[in-house]
């Protein structure tokens, strides 16, 4: 983002008054910001560019203030973007800087900015003098589409959508949002999951100014204020129309089956534990019958409120074993509420020989849910990825 100021055509002249400009929402513009700046609103910054002007004069400093800061306003005075900036105020704020060790200064004295995060009303480390906002000459940065990739352990989380004061995966990222941004800004993800249920690759998104130009470092942010339960893996910028739930045009979830006798410790909370032998080619058998266009009511449980249609498109459904590990993957269109965790249950019992494939196909065609075994484990499930159009 450029940082010229308003007005700033090499003439020396005071500079005019602030005033409104009301393609910028009515705010105040200043031409007094001397170099460039980047949009960093924290607490006490100003709302444009993010940068604090202390009060005290250069002059006032004092010896050791003027030491320190000699260095400081060399690289200040040799600043292609000062020379052609008039004259500041004909106040106070404008004598010669004089330093006792280096001598008269030629630029004109200008109050120096301190990037934030200094909050407003604390000191200076410079000059040891307190601080004010300035107003800005750079008009408000415009907002963007933030699109993270989310991973978390969901036994952490009462799910991913907010529930008043109960620990999600959604209240997590706005608090950690609104620690960055300094107010609260609503993260929408790419849908619902439960309590108990995992995620390997969800999408999230948020509506905000842009904060840091380099996304690892405000992926790092994001990270360093969220729960250890839940990690930002990756950090862009997305365009205006892109939203994480709308511009969804599929999923894959993959659900984990620990089949052993013994169940190890940190397998808990991560896979269901289903101690009797499963027959894995039985199951494949009726999972297949999953494939193309269907109409799945019967593995689609209440969600609490109306569905417009039940008919989703599954484009990949496999059952894989190795050793104990028995891992499931659904991949379609779309997916109804514990969808994939009735589909889990119904094939469960295919591999105990309780149903057939056959009649795995026919609670399928009953579109009831009533006609379909009962639900499986949440711990078990994993949101794996999300797909969006190319375009």
């Amino acid at each position: 983002m450029s940082g010229d100021g308003v007005g700033h055509e090499g003439k020396h002249h005071a500079p005019a008054p602030p005033r409104s400009n009301p393609e910028d929402g009515g705010l105040r513009r200043c031409s007094r910001i001397p170099f460039d700046c980047k949009w960093d609103p924290l607490r006490g910054s100003c709302p444009g560019c993010g940068h604090l002007e202390c009060s005290d004069l250069f002059g006032a400093m004092g010896t050791r203030g003027a030491r320190g800061m000699g260095a400081e306003m060399r690289r200040l005075a040799s600043s292609p973007s000062l020379r052609s900036i008039p004259q500041l105020r004909k106040d106070r704020s404008t004598p010669n800087f004089v330093s006792r060790s280096r001598g008269r200064f030629s630029l004109p004295l200008r109050p120096h900015f301190i990037p934030s995060p200094i909050p407003a009303g604390g000191r200076c480390k410079i000059c040891q003098g307190r601080f004010r906002v300035l107003e800005c000459s750079l008009p408000m940065a415009s907002e963007r589409v933030h699109r993270l990739l989310l991973s978390y352990e969901g036994s952490a989380f009462k799910g991913w959508q907010i529930q008043g004061t109960d620990p999600t995966v959604q209240l997590a990222l706005e608090q950690a949002v609104e620690t960055i941004w300094g107010r609260r800004i609503p993260v929408h993800g790419s849908g619902r999951t439960d309590s108990g249920v995992h995620a390997l690759g969800q999408v999230a998104t948020f509506t905000a100014p842009p904060k840091l130009a380099d996304l690892a470092r405000l992926r790092s942010a994001l990270n360093n204020n969220l729960p250890d339960a839940v990690r930002v893996l990756r950090c862009t910028l997305a365009p205006d129309s892109f939203h994480a739930r709308f511009s969804a045009t599929g999923k894959e979830y993959r659900y984990r089956i620990h089949n052993h006798e013994i169940m190890p410790p940190f397998e808990l909370g991560r896979a269901w534990h289903i101690p009797r032998p499963l027959d894995t080619e039985a199951m494949r058998k009726a999972a297949a019958h999953l494939l193309g266009t269907h109409d799945f009511a019967s593995f689609a449980s209440n969600p609490g409120y109306a569905r417009t249609t039940t008919v989703r498109t599954i484009t990949r459904a496999e059952v894989k074993a190795s050793g104990p590990r028995v891992e499931l993957t659904f991949r379609g269109d779309g997916f109804l509420y514990r969808m994939v965790r009735n589909l889990a249950g119904a094939l469960v019992k295919v591999g105990h020989h309780r149903i057939t494939p056959e009649d795995f196909a026919a609670i399928l065609q009953a579109c009831r849910r009533t006609a379909a075994p009962n639900t499986a484990s949440a711990c078990g499930l994993y949101l794996a990825k999300v797909f969006y159009s190319s375009r």
